[in-house]
């Protein structure tokens, strides 16, 4: 405890100098009393070695009335006083003092005669609800004073800081008053400091960091410390160095914005004039390039028309062509499906599954007749997909199937011997592949035109034994 009373008139207070112990002991025993107003016990000095001097009471006192908390916010208040009267001889100061007819007794009460303002500090140490900060505030403001909010430096109003860089974690209180754009403060009373609360800001526009105010839903803040006595009082509270200086930061900012707004404004300008001059420029060249473009697209279109007969004339003639081809007989139907019959291209497919199987197979019959085609539909079919077959298994069982062309079935179908009609085998062939990948025998087409032989073949990949002929 470094404040005590003068117990002639306890609202004077007295600050007990680190190192004036011996010298103020006896002034302490005859005329000073303690800084709680409900003790009357006498107090001396104590000269500590380890800690700073202080008051101690000659005789056992009251807990509840001396606990860190309470002694803490009297000392607070006597600091508060202290400075007021100091600084501000002229002002009424008044600890505890009794406001309209008792309604409300502010911790410590300052008005100005010359001007009239009223201030009312409240030091708050313990815990308050926002409901009870809402109804004092309001009270303070229908009766035209205002109310100055400064907070213990211990206990429920200092929440621990979770960063080393910061100072103080707000609770709601804090931020509420931050909403309603109140300025936060700390007192420690013993050293007579006063803790200004600031948050690291960055500006976009200038780039720079700076310290700042702290806003809503900023939970985090830093202090600023400095002693009392070098602080002033404004009409709505304490005027410190740190506001001066984050005032200070604050207009600095504002002129390096406005260079920075200038500096864009003209750099704005002098880019129009330059695009101006480009599109001026540009004009000239757009209006040769228009014409340009114009002559090419006349000539493209002229190409267009061009082609598109071209193609025209060609699709007449495939179209033709088709028609005689379909009209042609190249084999007998009967040759033909002997042919099929006595086959070695049957005779591997029936060895390898040991049947022909029906999923292999489709009828194109009524579309493309065998006879005008030179091979039975089912003839193609079975050679193109056993060719197919044999170049996808070739690397042998159990190893990744390699994907094989298109042309690879075209290829099947040419190994035969036969003498058939490729124009019309090619308007098959895709539409047949598609039926085998429905059946999950090919793998999907690619871009490229190359597909995948999915067929899983019984127990190993077979070799079809060489042709037995018949002695003559």
């Amino acid at each position: 405890m470094v404040w005590a009373t003068e117990r002639a008139d306890r609202s004077q207070v007295v600050y007990l100098d680190d190192g004036t112990a011996e010298q103020m002991r006896q002034r302490t025993k005859s005329s000073l009393a303690c800084i709680v107003p409900e003790c009357d016990i006498p107090l001396t000095t104590h000269a500590r070695k380890t800690k700073r001097d202080g008051f101690a009471h000659l005789g056992r006192v009251d807990d509840a009335l001396h606990c860190a908390e309470s002694l803490m916010h009297q000392q607070a208040k006597a600091v508060i006083v202290s400075w007021l009267r100091a600084r501000y001889p002229h002002v009424r100061i008044d600890p505890e003092v009794l406001l309209v007819n008792g309604e409300r007794r502010p911790d410590v009460y300052a008005e100005n005669p010359a001007t009239g303002n009223k201030l009312a500090f409240e030091v708050q140490y313990s815990a308050l609800t926002i409901a009870e900060w809402d109804r004092r505030h309001q009270w303070y403001a229908e009766h035209d004073i205002v109310d100055v909010w400064v907070f213990g430096h211990v206990g429920p109003q200092r929440r621990r800081p979770r960063t080393l860089d910061t100072d103080v974690v707000t609770n709601a209180l804090q931020e509420h008053l931050l909403a309603k754009g109140e300025l936060l403060w700390w007192v420690e009373p013993t050293a007579g400091i006063i803790a200004t609360p600031y948050m690291t800001a960055f500006d976009e526009t200038t780039g720079h960091t700076y310290n700042a105010l702290p806003r809503e839903h900023r939970r985090d803040l830093s202090f600023e410390l400095s002693a009392l006595a070098e602080s002033w009082l404004t009409a709505k509270g304490f005027r410190t160095p740190a506001l001066i200086r984050m005032d200070e930061a604050a207009e600095q900012l504002t002129a390096r914005r406005e260079h920075a707004r200038r500096a864009y404004e003209a750099d704005v300008a002098r880019r129009q004039e330059s695009e101006r001059l480009a599109l001026s420029k540009a004009r000239v060249a757009q209006e040769a390039e228009a014409r340009r473009t114009r002559e090419q697209a006349e000539a493209l279109e002229a190409a267009r028309q061009a082609q598109e007969q071209s193609e025209r004339r060609r699709a007449e003639l495939d179209d033709r062509l088709w028609r005689e081809a379909l009209m042609r007989t190249i084999t007998p139907a009967d040759t033909l499906d002997g042919a099929w019959a006595s086959s070695e291209v049957r005779h591997e497919i029936e060895f390898i599954f040991g049947s022909v199987p029906e999923w292999l197979f489709v009828d194109y019959s009524a579309v493309v007749p065998e006879s005008a085609l030179g091979i039975s539909h089912p003839h193609w079919q079975a050679a193109a997909f056993l060719y197919a077959l044999k170049r996808s298994t070739r690397r042998g069982p159990g190893r990744p199937r390699p994907t094989v062309p298109v042309e690879t079935f075209i290829e099947g179908v040419a190994s035969v011997g036969m003498r058939f009609e490729r124009r019309l085998l090619d308007g098959l062939l895709l539409d047949w592949c598609g039926h085998l990948y429905e059946r999950r025998q090919l793998g999907q087409l690619g871009r490229d035109g190359h597909t995948r032989v999915l067929t899983k073949l019984p127990v190993r990949e077979p070799v079809a034994p060489a042709p037995v002929h018949a002695s003559s």
